[in-house]
């Protein structure tokens, strides 16, 4: 099998007028920022929590059945739902490569949700991607979307997934591309989207290029 390197992020990373560099000081304001309306949030919820309580004289009027783990299909507020992996040995997470985190960058809002990718919370940072994205102006977008979408992968929630995957093939970096091609149909697979999946596949069989191998297997493993 020829090798399939990472290629794309850096083709990103050149793409940007900006670079890392110049979205340091920003991106640490947006932390900043961020994390001063966190705390406001937080602070205003417990005041309403806690004045609900008073009212109801302590007692709790909450669901006895809501969230009962006999109920798969309810999802805790904000958290898209799980998907199954039916094809379980093709997917593996994205390794972040170490220069998207190293020097100045790590100050950044992007460094903070790139090393919740790389220490395995792929949940939080699913969220801290798309603080990054509100924010604008740090990080090449189709790449911010990338990995946005590697975190809601790996974390099981593949409609989001394939979502953010879909906005890198709209783009202009077709290395970054190329990659997100095959994630988009490992997240279609799940969603049992088998249409996009499948075209998806094809096209990195056509292309006897990246992940080109193994779509050919995943493909005969589908049976379309």
């Amino acid at each position: 099998m020829a090798s399939q390197t990472n290629q794309g992020w850096k083709d990103a990373m050149a793409s940007s007028n900006d670079g890392p560099q110049k979205g340091g000081a920003f991106g640490l304001k947006n932390v900043i920022v961020i994390g001063v309306l966190v705390i406001l949030a937080a602070l205003a919820w417990r005041g309403q929590s806690g004045k609900g309580s008073a009212d109801d004289g302590g007692g709790s009027t909450a669901d006895p059945t809501a969230q009962h783990p006999s109920q798969p299909q309810q999802t805790t507020q904000g958290r898209p739902s799980m998907q199954p992996d039916p094809y379980p040995g093709f997917y593996a997470a994205y390794e972040m490569p170490a220069e998207l985190v190293e020097g100045e960058i790590a100050l950044t809002a992007w460094g903070g949700a790139a090393e919740k990718y790389r220490s395995g919370d792929y949940e939080g940072a699913a969220v801290a991607f798309t603080e990054v994205l509100a924010a604008g102006g740090e990080m090449p977008v189709e790449l911010v979307q990338f990995f946005l979408g590697q975190s809601h992968l790996a974390a099981g929630a593949a409609e989001p997934a394939a979502t953010a995957f879909r906005f890198v093939l709209e783009g202009e970096n077709a290395s970054l591309a190329v990659e997100a091609s095959w994630y988009l149909a490992l997240s279609c697979v799940r969603t049992g989207d088998v249409a996009t999946a499948k075209e998806q596949l094809d096209s990195l069989v056509s292309s006897k290029g990246y992940k080109a191998d193994v779509a050919k297997m995943l493909l005969a493993q589908m049976g379309v």
